[in-house]
């Protein structure tokens, strides 16, 4: 089985991720972050046509969720703006007064508190072809 590396995009993103997470630790009782970046192929075969291209939206950003009273909240950036600590500390201003905007709405949830657990495994999963270096032509004979 073939393993996949990690994203470049989010391993150049990963100190300022931790940056930006300690920024907000003290404002909310949890926080963390998702990062994402799948660019996905999308492939398809229909009777008389088949055809590979790359999908009109692109999996790529961040989702930070916050907890405080009990209220949970999520916001989602498509990038993040970490060239200096100013641009850092103004992404984390605006990270912050969304979640609180959210948290504050008369509308949020109540759910039980978010266990904080370290982190203690990294996972790597295996595919059987790697798509983006597999041939389409390849990919679509199997699908026609």
């Amino acid at each position: 089985m073939i393993q996949r590396k990690h994203s470049p995009f989010l391993e150049g993103q990963k100190s300022a991720l931790e940056k930006l997470v300690a920024m907000l630790a003290g404002r909310f009782d949890y926080i963390s972050v998702l990062g994402t970046d799948d660019r996905g192929i999308s492939y398809a075969a229909t009777p008389g046509e088949t055809r590979s291209s790359e999908p009109m939206w692109v999996q790529r950003g961040f989702v930070f969720r916050a907890q405080k009273d009990g209220k949970v909240a999520e916001f989602a950036l498509p990038l993040l703006e970490t060239s200096s600590q100013a641009a850092l500390t103004a992404t984390a201003d605006t990270v912050a007064t969304a979640l609180d905007s959210l948290l504050d709405s008369p509308d949020a949830i109540s759910y039980p508190p978010i266990p904080d657990e370290p982190l203690v495994a990294d996972y790597r999963g295996s595919i059987g072809e790697d798509p983006f270096v597999a041939d389409p032509e390849t990919i679509l004979a199997r699908l026609g």
